[in-house]
Protein backbone atom coordinates (compact mmCIF):
# COMPACT_ATOMS: atom_id res chain seq x y z
CA UNK A 1 0.00 0.00 0.00
CA UNK A 2 1.16 3.52 -0.71
CA UNK A 3 1.89 5.83 2.19
CA UNK A 4 0.36 9.27 1.96
CA UNK A 5 3.05 11.54 3.40
CA UNK A 6 0.60 14.43 3.60
CA UNK A 7 -1.33 12.49 6.21
CA UNK A 8 1.87 11.87 8.17
CA UNK A 9 2.68 15.58 8.03
CA UNK A 10 -0.85 16.39 9.15
CA UNK A 11 -0.39 14.25 12.25
CA UNK A 12 3.10 15.58 12.88
CA UNK A 13 1.87 19.19 12.66
CA UNK A 14 -1.03 18.30 14.91
CA UNK A 15 1.43 16.79 17.40
CA UNK A 16 3.45 20.00 17.36
CA UNK A 17 0.37 22.10 18.12
CA UNK A 18 -0.77 19.72 20.86
CA UNK A 19 2.66 19.54 22.48
CA UNK A 20 2.14 22.87 24.17
CA UNK A 21 -1.11 21.94 25.89
CA UNK A 22 -1.46 18.16 25.89
CA UNK A 23 1.78 16.16 25.58
CA UNK A 24 -0.05 12.81 25.74
CA UNK A 25 -2.22 13.74 22.75
CA UNK A 26 0.85 15.07 20.95
CA UNK A 27 2.66 11.75 21.49
CA UNK A 28 -0.32 9.92 20.00
CA UNK A 29 -0.28 12.19 16.95
CA UNK A 30 3.47 11.72 16.44
CA UNK A 31 3.06 7.94 16.73
CA UNK A 32 0.36 8.07 14.07
CA UNK A 33 2.71 10.08 11.82
CA UNK A 34 5.39 7.42 12.35
CA UNK A 35 2.95 4.65 11.41
CA UNK A 36 2.05 6.50 8.22
CA UNK A 37 5.64 7.36 7.29
CA UNK A 38 7.95 5.00 9.18
CA UNK A 39 11.14 6.08 7.39
CA UNK A 40 10.82 9.79 8.11
CA UNK A 41 13.35 10.70 10.80
CA UNK A 42 11.62 13.99 11.56
CA UNK A 43 8.63 12.27 13.15
CA UNK A 44 10.86 10.12 15.38
CA UNK A 45 12.87 13.19 16.38
CA UNK A 46 9.73 15.14 17.27
CA UNK A 47 8.34 12.31 19.38
CA UNK A 48 11.70 11.67 21.01
CA UNK A 49 12.16 15.31 21.97
CA UNK A 50 8.60 15.50 23.31
CA UNK A 51 9.15 12.39 25.45
CA UNK A 52 12.53 13.67 26.61
CA UNK A 53 11.10 17.04 27.66
CA UNK A 54 8.05 15.55 29.36
CA UNK A 55 10.02 12.94 31.32
CA UNK A 56 11.83 13.64 34.53
CA UNK A 57 15.31 13.25 33.12
CA UNK A 58 17.83 12.09 35.65
CA UNK A 59 21.04 10.12 35.11
CA UNK A 60 19.30 7.06 36.64
CA UNK A 61 16.41 7.36 34.17
CA UNK A 62 18.70 7.66 31.14
CA UNK A 63 18.78 3.91 30.55
CA UNK A 64 15.00 3.61 30.26
CA UNK A 65 14.29 6.93 28.58
CA UNK A 66 12.10 6.29 25.51
CA UNK A 67 12.85 9.81 24.25
CA UNK A 68 16.49 8.87 23.73
CA UNK A 69 15.45 5.70 21.91
CA UNK A 70 13.30 7.64 19.44
CA UNK A 71 16.02 10.25 18.92
CA UNK A 72 18.59 7.51 18.24
CA UNK A 73 16.19 5.96 15.74
CA UNK A 74 15.83 9.34 14.03
CA UNK A 75 19.61 9.61 13.69
CA UNK A 76 19.80 6.06 12.35
CA UNK A 77 17.24 6.94 9.67
CA UNK A 78 18.92 10.22 8.70
CA UNK A 79 22.54 10.09 9.78
CA UNK A 80 23.35 13.64 8.67
CA UNK A 81 20.25 15.46 9.89
CA UNK A 82 21.51 18.42 11.91
CA UNK A 83 18.19 18.72 13.73
CA UNK A 84 18.13 15.05 14.77
CA UNK A 85 21.76 15.14 15.98
CA UNK A 86 21.23 18.43 17.83
CA UNK A 87 18.18 17.08 19.64
CA UNK A 88 19.86 13.77 20.49
CA UNK A 89 22.95 15.58 21.76
CA UNK A 90 20.93 17.92 23.95
CA UNK A 91 18.78 15.04 25.24
CA UNK A 92 21.86 13.01 26.17
CA UNK A 93 23.32 15.98 28.05
CA UNK A 94 20.04 16.57 29.89
CA UNK A 95 19.92 12.87 30.82
CA UNK A 96 23.40 13.10 32.32
CA UNK A 97 25.15 11.33 29.45
CA UNK A 98 27.57 14.18 28.83
CA UNK A 99 30.14 12.23 26.79
CA UNK A 100 27.46 10.76 24.52
CA UNK A 101 25.89 14.18 24.12
CA UNK A 102 29.19 15.82 23.25
CA UNK A 103 29.89 13.14 20.62
CA UNK A 104 26.50 13.79 18.99
CA UNK A 105 26.95 17.56 19.10
CA UNK A 106 30.48 17.37 17.67
CA UNK A 107 29.27 15.05 14.89
CA UNK A 108 26.51 17.53 14.12
CA UNK A 109 28.94 20.45 13.98
CA UNK A 110 31.55 18.62 11.92
CA UNK A 111 29.49 16.48 9.56
CA UNK A 112 25.86 17.61 9.33
CA UNK A 113 26.14 21.10 7.83
CA UNK A 114 23.98 22.91 10.39
CA UNK A 115 22.58 26.29 9.48
CA UNK A 116 24.49 29.32 10.86
CA UNK A 117 22.20 29.81 13.87
CA UNK A 118 22.44 26.16 14.88
CA UNK A 119 26.20 26.23 14.31
CA UNK A 120 26.47 29.10 16.83
CA UNK A 121 24.27 27.28 19.34
CA UNK A 122 26.35 24.10 18.93
CA UNK A 123 29.59 25.98 19.53
CA UNK A 124 28.19 27.71 22.63
CA UNK A 125 26.89 24.49 24.15
CA UNK A 126 30.09 22.57 23.40
CA UNK A 127 32.17 25.36 24.92
CA UNK A 128 30.08 25.23 28.11
CA UNK A 129 30.38 21.45 28.28
CA UNK A 130 34.15 21.51 27.75
CA UNK A 131 34.53 24.09 30.52
CA UNK A 132 37.12 26.83 30.86
CA UNK A 133 40.38 26.36 29.01
CA UNK A 134 43.25 25.71 31.34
Amino acid sequence: TAVNPLSAYHWSARGYMQSLMDPAAAATSYRRAIRLSPRDARHYASLGWLLQKSSHSTPDAAEKNPGLDYLRRACALDRYSARCRWLLGKACVEAGRIDDGMRQLEFCLDRCRPDPDLRKALRRLLARLRGPKG
